[in-house]
């Protein structure tokens, strides 16, 4: 509901550069605030990419893989089950650094 309310704002008026950084710094922050301290499972974190590429494709109005790979390879995005499992590991780090002080 968020990502549709979201389009039904900005699609017509603002170029994708501008969707796309409002969605990567608002939405999908929204979506995953707190889940980079979580072990999610992969069916998890498939859903997240799924959604992701969903809304890309909705975007760039093409249902083409291969195409929505290239623009979120030239747009810089990065998929949410990677972003996660970095900032997880990370955390992981952390934790570890913080136990053995």
């Amino acid at each position: 509901m968020l990502l549709s309310a979201f389009f039904a704002k900005v699609d017509h008026f603002a170029s994708e550069e501008v969707i796309l950084e409002l969605m990567i710094k608002k939405c999908v922050q929204i979506l995953t605030y707190g889940l980079d301290v979580c072990a999610l499972p992969r069916r998890v974190l498939h859903f997240l990419d799924f959604t992701l590429n969903r809304v890309l494709m909705k975007l760039f109005k093409s249902s083409n893989v291969e195409i929505i790979e290239q623009c979120s390879y030239f747009f810089h995005i990065e998929l949410p089950s990677v972003q996660l499992e970095r900032c997880f590991q990370k955390f992981l780090v952390n934790a570890y650094i913080t136990a053995n002080v």
